[in-house]
């Protein structure tokens, strides 16, 4: 009821700013219409912005923080969450190179994380390896399968496991290899 008053007097208002033939007025009325419409407009919005964040699958304190955020950067923050695209598998590799890279800077090489006999897993210091060495994605196809793919210990060049070649050599043409995350020149 109140609002159909409300409604009522802002046309009122239009009318009677009209019918006294002063512009100014009459523009002033106008824009005084046009900001609460707006006004209803951002509430509706927010209202209905609100009601998707309390609707998503995002922990409370989530929820409160993003509704804490102004109308624009709700939308935005939103927006990216459901047109975010898969990760490529460049992108995985380098996000699994990081995370691996921060545990070796934190905990070392001796991580329990990469310790088989303590639920680790040895492969990731190996895949890491070849990661810096390569930085190729293809040449990780099939790493954790054990397939023909790489990963594995390099016995096609008689290097003992955990130690990986570079593929570099030096003036005398012997092999510099990584193990434990240095290098060394193999004189196998």
């Amino acid at each position: 009821m109140a609002n159909s008053f409300q409604k009522l007097a802002d046309i009122l208002n239009i009318e009677t700013a009209r019918l006294s033939g002063d512009p100014k007025r009459l523009q002033l009325a106008s824009q005084m219409q046009e900001q609460k419409e707006l006004k209803q407009a951002t509430a509706q919005s927010e209202a209905e912005i609100n009601k998707a964040i309390d609707e998503s699958n995002m922990k409370p304190e989530q929820k409160r923080l993003l509704k804490a955020m102004d109308l624009a950067t709700k939308t935005k923050v939103l927006y990216d969450a459901q047109t975010k695209k898969p990760l490529t598998e460049k992108q995985k590799y380098d996000e699994l190179a990081a995370e691996i890279k921060t545990v070796i800077a934190n905990e070392g090489r001796g991580s329990d994380k990469f310790n088989e006999d303590r639920g680790g897993n040895p492969n990731l210091l190996k895949f890491y390896d070849e990661y810096i060495k390569t930085r190729r994605p293809s040449f990780f196809e099939g790493f954790y399968d054990n397939s023909d793919g790489g990963g594995g210990s390099d016995k096609s060049s008689n290097l003992p496991d955990g130690v990986t070649d570079t593929g570099r050599r030096t003036s005398d043409g012997k092999k510099i290899v990584i193990k434990d995350g240095k290098e060394f020149v193999f004189s196998g």
